[in-house]
């Protein structure tokens, strides 16, 4: 079985009892299978809901683009998400034009 995503972070607590974790500084997941990466400064996961959220500025890189929102909310996975006001560039090949 392959791992599909990673997270890293310079702070992370998990409370319990609500099952919900929080990454701070530095934070970055990778979806491995999709080799896709998100950064951002803060992070929220919610083990119930099996989401992943943040209200902070955030960067995805993927290969073919570079994305940046206000924030982003994402399933636990890293596989489909939601960016809060997005902006980026993303490379378009000529004859799709």
């Amino acid at each position: 079985m392959r791992e599909q995503s990673t997270i890293s972070a310079n702070y992370g607590i998990r409370l319990e009892m609500s099952r919900i974790m929080e990454a701070r500084g530095n934070v970055v997941v990778r979806n491995e299978l999709k080799n896709e990466q998100l950064n951002t400064e803060q992070l929220i996961w919610d083990q119930p809901r099996r989401t992943i959220y943040s209200k902070k500025k955030v960067r995805i890189t993927t290969p073919g683009k570079i994305l940046f929102g206000d924030g982003i909310e994402s399933d636990e996975a890293f596989s489909k998400y939601r960016i809060t006001n997005p902006t980026g560039q993303m490379v378009v090949k000529k004859d799709s034009v």
